[in-house]
């Protein structure tokens, strides 16, 4: 059995409640990361939609995927998030994990460009001059 049935299988098993649907939140990542890139964002949109969970997660987890990815096509997933806030903090909690990731200590090309979309992110949102930065916590 694959492991996108296990996922599908463990959510269908949720009542919708705020646990559980908080729960679904998370398994809406290690669904997406298991999927063909292609076809990912698509896979996070319906599970998100099945289970109750904010289609923002989906768009978040796919950008966090990325992020992690060299020469990938990060600014159109970026676009789809709906504010500066939830960009910078999509960036931001990739930039830390890199930065804790010992495998990925030298790869600077990689934390070159993800601290250049971060650094483009408080650049706009500190242009929209909104008085302070808030950024979304996990």
């Amino acid at each position: 059995m694959s492991q996108r049935a296990v996922i599908f299988l463990i959510a269908n098993s949720l009542t919708p409640n705020n646990s559980n649907v908080e729960y679904a939140s998370k398994l809406v990542g290690l669904l997406m990361f298991k999927s063909e890139p292609q076809s990912m964002m698509k896979v996070g949109e319906d599970f998100c939609r099945q289970f109750g969970v904010c289609d923002e997660i989906a768009a978040m987890k796919h950008v966090e995927f990325l992020l992690r990815t060299p020469g990938a096509a990060v600014r159109a997933a970026l676009d789809k998030l709906p504010s500066a806030e939830a960009k910078c903090s999509v960036i931001r909690r990739c930039v830390v994990e890199l930065e804790n990731d010992y495998k990925t200590k030298n790869c600077y090309e990689l934390h070159n460009s993800n601290l250049t979309y971060y650094n483009d992110e408080l650049l706009k949102l500190q242009s929209e001059d909104t008085g302070e930065v808030k950024l979304i916590a996990d």
